[in-house]
């Protein structure tokens, strides 16, 4: 009969035997990698879920697309002078940049996702739609020749009324539309950028990386010296 000693060391090594002989596979977002077991979740299955890690592109892209901060960034080489001749160009391209990230939205909010990462999307999707929503404002505010805030208008759950009443009424005074940019980007945008809920459920991403047992590693040295 085999000794107690004997079986443990044999018990070891199948053990051993097993981990060295799983598969473990890579997925990369950026300079973050993710290892983990292909029998426990499929590859495709994880690179379908990194767009809601915390440092996904998903609130990157939802700022850069906004077309009202673009135009502000270029405010200087505009003439607000001939908006007649330029601005409904504009407004048409902006407008449907708004629809075609509407509709990415909603491919956001269809997306089916383990039980774990519920919270993240719920919390994305709220994040996206803050910022689509603030820019359909101010895009509302600087089209209008005579602007006016519709009534029961919120940004993300925001009332702009009541929470950025100041910088709101910065924006309507405004003597042109150059003024009104300014107003819009620096007063009433950083306020209502601000009164929003912007913690990201760490707790829920760690959660589903734990379930799965997936190993989580960022490569700072990927971005050089």
């Amino acid at each position: 009969m085999r000794s107690m000693r004997t079986l443990l060391v044999l018990a070891s090594l199948a053990v051993l035997t097993t981990a060295a002989h799983a598969k473990r596979v890579s997925v990369w977002a950026g300079e973050w990698e993710y290892k983990f077991d292909d029998k426990k979740i499929a590859k495709a299955e994880v690179e379908r879920v990194l767009v809601l890690a915390e440092h996904g592109t998903l609130l990157g892209d939802a700022i850069a697309g906004d077309e009202v901060g673009k135009l502000w960034l270029h405010r200087k080489s505009n003439d607000w002078t001939k908006w007649s001749e330029w601005g409904p160009a504009w407004v048409k391209t902006a407008t449907a940049s708004q629809a075609q990230r509407q509709t990415e939205l909603a491919e956001l909010e269809a997306m089916t996702v383990p039980a774990e990462l519920v919270p993240v999307k719920t919390h994305l999707v709220q994040q996206v739609r803050f910022f689509l929503e603030r820019e359909a404002l101010a895009l509302r505010l600087l089209a209008d020749d005579k602007p006016t805030l519709p009534a029961q208008t919120t940004v993300g759950g925001i009332d702009p009324a009541k929470t950025c009443a100041t910088q709101l009424d910065k924006v309507l005074k405004a003597s042109d539309r150059g003024a009104r940019i300014e107003a819009l980007s620096y007063s009433l945008g950083n306020c209502l950028n601000g009164a929003r809920a912007s913690d990201y459920p760490a707790t829920a991403w760690k959660k589903f990386l734990a379930k799965y047992r997936i190993r989580e590693q960022q490569h700072t040295e990927m971005n050089g010296p």
